[in-house]
């Protein structure tokens, strides 16, 4: 090849620029210790690169699998999708360790992490590509919303939200997280700048510089045969320490400082605190042990402060945006599995799971899986309640037949399984909080917007308003059953499973009910909304007040309140309604109420009422009123008794 063909061959522009280009324009911030600094030259600091390293790779060490939720909890979800995408291998040259590896060294470097989502044709993720952090930039508009754009080749392409896996560090704009490395340049600067000085030392001689001084004058010649001299004797690392020979009455007079007495070597280990600081990473992990407690006891807990305040962040970080856009099926969920980092010796453990099996929480099976140990059949899965938590006394009088105790101590249980299973219930529903308030978000978003075109369009003619929204709220609901739909069917398939656990049911279905009860609250909900908007139109009117102001109020109010009382109000009504229906099915004659622990006043007293299966808590025309305004009226044959309730309840 020509010179020419070889200019016009590695030629750059800013269309298809080449990579001393790319490096020119993100060559880093030139410090006050007179280096520049990004995030690829950061790396060549061994404490960068060593705080890089554990955390990338401790992180895409840990199994991440996907579980699914089951009426006995949870289990791997093997025949998943994202299953062996997350946990074995994202596309067809990263296993799944390399590929978490590299993407949090973007994250933490340069604050971000991209890779594009491959989809199929059931728009389930396929495979996960690596982009390069520094070619991408996420934008948003309100007509796309998020996007992003990326520079491959020169040529832009635009990949949108659901496109991109995107793990953020902290960010103050919501769209990028902000680069370690940008935000404590300095730091790094004066690390790399204390590593050169201290190579260039040792390059140059074991010894700072000095001066020879001579008597008399030397001539040219001579001076440039003593430069040669003293290069090829004395100047290096591997000729340190030689013992130096001056001619004709030269004398050597040091001038240089050691390291020692110029604090170099202090200055590296302050630097190495302060590279640990920045990404939170313990020094002896770093092989820096002066200031460690103890090899023992103080590390193992060093250790697990290192996995609870330095990886859980960052896990939790990647599990959410994978259970977004990756896994994505209801009931289905992504994690990291973190028990061995957190495994303490074995008399530790030992302690812990005695308690924890003491007082029920942990089955003989729970501490074997823990423990990496084979299952030893159903009777392992058998929880033990500790039944003679009573003074000693009561246990005398039970073994010789006292009756009231026997009756006093079989009620204390029934109440004690009451709650539980109320408990359990209480936990299924606040997992799937998160998600109705999703739904919920879009139906309060999408009819506060269908309002506010017709208010825009037609509040000047007021019977046309009211034509409008009449006609809004009769179609509204099946927009409102398309959106809550599948994630409460879920959440009632699993409290039904749970209630059905309680009471031993096997064979029960709520299909009929929960679609009846789908069409009473879409129905319910419209009928409010629109009985509100004309109510306020009505009172323009009558009071002689702006009608848009007065429907704009009540719009915003919705935009701040309403999502939440939605969400509040159908969790706590779904497993309320459910339970009821499951227990009735399975024979159950009897309901108690269980108050939520910190309930209020009105709750509480509500709290350990039994009533029949087909009666009501709360009558028709009763009510119950409390100081300060709080009231709450029925009927009521399960929670929620009035707003905020969050009370359960279970079999009697």
């Amino acid at each position: 090849m020509g010179i020419i063909s070889s200019i016009k061959e590695n030629r750059s522009t800013l269309k298809n620029p080449r990579k001393w280009l790319v490096d020119f324009f993100r060559g880093g911030t030139e410090t006050y210790a007179g280096k520049r600094v990004d995030e690829e030259k950061a790396m060549e600091v061994s404490a960068v690169f060593a705080c890089v390293d554990r955390l990338s790779s401790a992180m895409a060490a840990l199994p991440l699998q996907v579980y699914k939720d089951t009426e006995k909890g949870r289990e791997k979800a093997r025949n998943h999708f994202a299953y062996s995408l997350l946990h074995e291998q994202p596309n067809d040259e990263l296993t799944s360790f390399t590929f978490r590896q590299l993407q949090m060294a973007h994250l933490l470097l340069w604050g971000n992490s991209y890779a594009e989502i491959e989809r199929d044709n059931a728009n389930r993720a396929k495979k996960l590509h690596p982009l390069p952090p520094w070619k991408v930039e996420p934008k948003k508009d309100d007509s796309r919303g998020l996007y992003y754009e990326l520079m491959v080749d020169g040529k832009k392409r635009t990949l949108y939200q659901d496109q991109v896996l995107h793990i953020r560090s902290l960010g103050l704009d919501g769209l990028k997280g902000l680069s370690r490395i940008a935000m404590a340049r300095q730091a790094v600067g004066l690390s790399m700048a204390t590593e050169e000085y201290g190579a260039r030392f040792f390059g140059n001689g074991a010894h700072p510089g000095g001066i020879v001084e001579y008597p008399e004058t030397l001539s040219d010649e001579a001076y440039d045969r003593y430069k040669k001299d003293m290069r090829q004797k004395y100047e290096g690392l591997s000729k340190a320490h030689r013992l130096m020979l001056l001619e004709e009455g030269m004398k050597y007079h040091q001038t240089g400082i050691p390291p020692e007495d110029s604090q170099f070597l202090e200055t590296r280990k302050f630097q190495l605190t302060e590279i640990a600081r920045i990404y939170n990473v313990p020094l002896h992990l770093l092989q820096q042990h002066e200031k460690s407690t103890s090899w023992g006891t103080g590390i193992e807990e060093m250790n697990i402060g290192f996995v609870v305040f330095s990886l859980t962040p960052y896990l939790v970080n990647w599990e959410q945006e994978l259970d977004k856009k990756v896994v994505t099926t209801k009931g289905h969920y992504a994690e990291h599995n973190v028990e061995g980092l957190l495994r303490g010796d074995s008399e530790s453990r030992a302690e812990f799971y005695n308690t924890m099996f003491n007082i029920g929480a942990y089955s003989i099976n729970d501490i074997r899986e823990k423990e990496n140990e084979n299952e030893i059949g159903p009777a392992g899965n058998v929880h033990y309640v500790p039944l003679n938590m009573i003074p000693a006394e009561e246990a005398t009088n039970i073994e010789a037949g006292d009756d009231e105790n026997n009756n006093r101590y079989k009620k204390a249980l029934k109440e004690f399984r009451a709650r539980r299973s109320a408990t359990k219930r209480r936990n299924i529903r606040d997992r799937y909080k998160s998600k109705v308030r999703n739904a919920a978000e879009k139906v309060v978003g999408k009819e506060i917007k269908a309002i506010r075109k017709i208010l825009e369009q037609e509040l000047r003619n007021e019977q046309n308003f009211r034509d409008k929204i009449v006609s809004f709220y009769d179609e509204f609901p099946d927009e409102i059953q398309n959106e809550m739909r599948p994630v409460l069917k879920n959440m009632a398939d699993d409290i039904a499973a749970e209630a059905a656990s309680e009471i031993n049911l096997e064979d029960y279905s709520i299909n009929d009910f929960f679609e009846d009860y789908m069409t009473a609250m879409a129905g319910g909900y419209a009928g409010y909304s629109r009985g509100q908007l004309l109510a306020l139109m009505d009172e323009a009117v009558e009071k002689n007040k702006n009608a848009a102001d007065l429907i704009e109020e009540r719009l915003e109010n919705w935009e701040e309140k309403r999502v939440e009382k939605v969400t509040t109000q159908q969790t706590v009504k779904v497993e309320g309604a459910i339970s009821r229906t499951v227990f009735a099915a399975g024979g159950i004659t009897k309901l108690v109420w269980i108050a939520n622990p910190g309930a209020c006043e009105i709750c509480q007293e509500m709290d350990g009422a039994v009533v029949g299966i087909e009666q009501n808590f709360l009558g028709t025309d009763e009510t119950i009123q409390k100081k300060g305004g709080y009231s709450a009226s029925g009927p009521k044959s399960h929670p929620p008794l009035h707003q905020s309730c969050l009370c359960s309840i279970s079999p009697q």
